[in-house]
This record gives C-alpha cells, sequence and structure tokens, in this order.
C-alpha cells in the first residue's frame, strides 16, 4: 500500500526490503513526541553557577612622550623678546616709583645720600665684613636703571641689606662707644649714642616702609619678570646647542708660562733675520763668499737675533 501513487521508475530504484510503509501517528504517539519539549519549555532557562573572574592586571603606566620642540621662527623670538622687555620695564617703573615715594619723605632723608668715610668711617668696610654692598636709596635706584634689581625679590634682599649694613654699622659703633658713666658719649661721626639708636629705629622704619609699598607691586608682573630672569640665566649657562657650555682651558700666558721678553719681540726683526740666514744659505751654497756683507748684516739683524733666541728659548 505504500508504494501505491509513486512512479514505478522511482520504485525500480530501490529493493523491496527498503521500502517501509509508514502510517500517520495517533495522539498518544504525538503527546510522546512533544511532552519533552513541552516539559522543557515549562522549565525555563538553565541556571549556570556563576564563575567569579580575577580581576586583569592593571596596565603599565607609561611615561608621555615628551612634546617635540618646535624650532620658532625669527618673528617669533622677537616678539617674545620684546613682550619680556615690557614686561622688565613696567616692573622697572613700579620700583621706581616705590624709591620716589622714599624719597619724598623727609623723615628718611639721612638714608637717601650714601653717607662717606668722612661722616661714617668704616661703613663700607663694616659692610664687607657681613657680606654685602653698603647701599643707600639712590644706589637702589642706580641699581633698578642699570639691571642690577631685575625683579622684586632681589630689590628687597637689596632693601634688607642696606638697612642690615646701617644697623649693624651703629650697633657695632654704641657697643663700643657706650659707657655706664655717660649715656649720651660720642658715637659713630658726630652721632651721640642716642642719636645713633635713632638711626637705627628710622632704619628699621624705612624698611617697613618699603615693605608697605612693595606690597602693592603687580604680584602676577612680578612672578613673571621672576621666571624671565631665570629662563636667561638658564640660557645664559648653555651654549648654543643647548648643551651647558664647559669652561675653556687658559693659554699659556693666562698661566704665566710665556715671558714677556716674547711677547715684545719684534717680528719685523724675526723676518729680516730669517731672510739674512736664507740669503747665507744660498750664497754659501753658490760658492760666494760674502763676508764684506757680513758685518753690515750681523748689525742689521741683532735686534731680530735676539728676538728670535728669546723666542726660540721659549
Amino acid at each position: 500500500g505504500a508504494a501505491v501513487g509513486l512512479d514505478p521508475r522511482a520504485l525500480a530504484l530501490f529493493a523491496p526490503e527498503d521500502i517501509l510503509e509508514v502510517s500517520a501517528p495517533n495522539a498518544a504517539a504525538r503527546a510522546e513526541f512533544f511532552e519533552p519539549v513541552l516539559q522543557a519549555a515549562l522549565a525555563g532557562p538553565q541556571v549556570r553557577p556563576r564563575v567569579e573572574r580575577a580581576p586583569p592586571p592593571p596596565l603599565p603606566e607609561v611615561p608621555e612622550a615628551p612634546e617635540e620642540e618646535r624650532v620658532r621662527s625669527p618673528e617669533e623670538i622677537t616678539a617674545e623678546k620684546k613682550r619680556e622687555e615690557d614686561a622688565l620695564r613696567r616692573l622697572r617703573m613700579q620700583l621706581r616709583f616705590v624709591v620716589e615715594q622714599v624719597t619724598l619723605e623727609r623723615k628718611w632723608k639721612l638714608f637717601v645720600t650714601m653717607l662717606g668715610d668722612d661722616e661714617l668711617p668704616g661703613l663700607r668696610r663694616c659692610a664687607t665684613s657681613l657680606g654685602i654692598d653698603a647701599l643707600d636709596v639712590c644706589l637702589l635706584l642706580s641699581g633698578i636703571d642699570s639691571g642690577r634689581f631685575k625683579t622684586l625679590a632681589s630689590f628687597e634682599q637689596g632693601v634688607a641689606d642696606m638697612v642690615r649694613g646701617v644697623c649693624t654699622y651703629f650697633e657695632r659703633e654704641i657697643e663700643v662707644r657706650e659707657s655706664p658713666e655717660d649715656s649720651v658719649a660720642a658715637g659713630a661721626g658726630d652721632y651721640s649714642v642716642v642719636e645713633s639708636r635713632r638711626i637705627i629705629s628710622k632704619a628699621r622704619a624705612m624698611e617697613d616702609f618699603f615693605s608697605e609699598k612693595l606690597a602693592c607691586v603687580d604680584a602676577t608682573l612680578a612672578a613673571e619678570c621672576e621666571a624671565i630672569v631665570a629662563r636667561r640665566a638658564k640660557e645664559a649657562l648653555a651654549g648654543p646647542s643647548g648643551h651647558v657650555a664647559a669652561p675653556t682651558r687658559p693659554t699659556r700666558q693666562q698661566r704665566g708660562e710665556v715671558s714677556d721678553a716674547l711677547l715684545r719681540a719684534d717680528p719685523e726683526a724675526a723676518a729680516r733675520l730669517i731672510r739674512a740666514e736664507k740669503r747665507a744659505a744660498m750664497l754659501a751654497n753658490a760658492g760666494i763668499d760674502d763676508s764684506d756683507n757680513e758685518g753690515g748684516q750681523e748689525g742689521n739683524t741683532e735686534e731680530g737675533r735676539g728676538a728670535a733666541t728669546e723666542a726660540a728659548a721659549e
């Protein structure tokens, strides 16, 4: 019955035992087939145990690559230098304004002009013993103009050195000249001990006055000038290739290995001596007697012989 309706030519390809008859499944067979599928659908997904994985190792920290140095054009270098000079000029103007305010105060008149050794003998020597320069207000102003004080910190140090030198000088004079019996004994120069103490007090007060006025200087401008001066100092120590320039070796003259006789040798006289010796050698090779002219040559080249002999000895 299974072969009913099939093409006889197709049936001829199979043996009779290979031809099977399949009947339609009944309800029980269908239920048996779909029961596992339904049970699996109702059971839901299978929950698998969660495996805790170890955290990955941290990545190594790699330093950032340095930025490639860009070669600046001459125009950029000129513009930057102009900006730096403008910043330094503005700082000088502010420092000059502070110094002018000090000079306008009559109570600081004593410190405006440098006191010489005639009026205060030993003031410079006292400052030198402290490792500082003997300064006054005018010298501070001159230091601003000459470029000695290019930063606010250097100017503040100059003010501190000035006050320190004056106070130390009068304090030493008071210690030497003060006596218990005479409280008005002669002090430094024409100043008594009492006047010396007043000068010390005025110097301290002037330092406070400077500090108050310098506090009004633009902090951003002061920091910019500090950076400019530091960078220029670093560039001054570096050579053209950017490396720190090595100290040059002293010459023989600087080491004192060259005598003054060699330095004062006449090059023209030495040249005449060499020409005369060459001429004598040529005449000797030619068999010509030059004895008649020998005295004249020796007289003309005596100075050159002496210079050349000293040069050869050196």
